[in-house]
């Protein structure tokens, strides 16, 4: 996820990542923040989607940043998700 006003590349995963690693001239740069976020299991996995994505977008890219999310374990008794951020 992205902010309205970020070019189109920024959508790629791909694309993204090669571009904030090409960025950085330190071997020892953070590249990205990362952090896991718990899903609740009453909810159904299209209700945890767009929980996620509503959440990632009020709190991270309607601030500016761009968010890499992956959903796990979403038919099981763990669901969570990955969100990494780009600094």
């Amino acid at each position: 996820m992205a902010p309205a006003h970020a070019p189109a590349w920024m959508h790629d995963r791909e694309q993204l990542w090669n571009g904030v690693e090409a960025s950085e001239r330190r071997k020892d740069a953070q590249l990205a923040r990362e952090f896991n976020i718990a899903l609740p299991v009453e909810l159904s996995p299209d209700d945890r989607r767009e929980l996620l994505r509503g959440y990632v977008q009020a709190e991270f890219v309607d601030r500016g940043m761009v968010a890499d999310m992956s959903l796990h374990d979403t038919e099981s008794h763990n669901p969570h998700a990955h969100v990494m951020l780009t600094m």
